[in-house]
């Protein structure tokens, strides 16, 4: 059993591996094609690091304290930034550059939602220790494996190993140091 309370945090190690070559597109892919939620797959990646194998009711735990949130908060914040975005009528009204102004509001307010969204998936880690079935040898990356029990809960058909998209997180996260502790 490993205890993560002296490792660094879910946030900071999320804006650096989303900001690593790829990784923001793969993210969105997998959001928009797929419906993952992106909070939940750098969680898995960020608690294999730190903490190893999500047992099933932490990660049922995170899907449903993350499903709340997001459905509150951040999917209306981004639904209408999005909407915002996507109106060529709202862009070509005179006051395009205060709505210009307004969205780049809510993408602010978007992102303070999904941080939010961190601290309580991380509060819900540090509370939780994660396991290894054998500490000594344990080779495995509980990141990957992780991510499969997610897949997996989604009811989703995916591979890690396969998926172009998990397959450029997988690879920006172990060019970056971001492997197992």
């Amino acid at each position: 059993m490993y205890n993560i309370h002296e490792q660094p945090g879910f946030w900071d190690y999320s804006i650096a591996l989303y900001a690593l070559e790829g990784v923001a597109p793969a993210c969105l892919i997998l959001q928009d094609r797929y419906g993952f939620d992106v909070n939940l797959v750098l969680f898995c990646l960020w608690y294999g690091q730190q903490a190893g194998k999500l047992a099933p009711e932490t990660l049922s735990e995170a899907v449903q304290l993350s499903r709340h949130w997001s459905e509150l908060a951040v999917v209306p914040l981004r639904n209408v930034r999005t909407r915002i975005k996507g109106d060529d009528d709202l862009q070509a009204q005179p006051e395009a550059g205060d709505i210009a102004a307004f969205r780049q509001q809510v993408k602010r307010l978007e992102l303070g939602a999904e941080k939010i969204q961190q601290q309580m998936l991380e509060r819900l880690a540090r509370s939780r220790p994660g396991y290894r079935d054998d500490p000594e040898t344990d080779t495995g990356d509980w990141g990957e494996t992780n991510l499969a029990m997610l897949i997996s809960v989604m009811g989703l058909e995916l591979n890690c190993r396969t998926q172009p998209q998990l397959q450029i997180i997988l690879a920006a996260r172990e060019k970056s140091g971001f492997t197992q502790i």
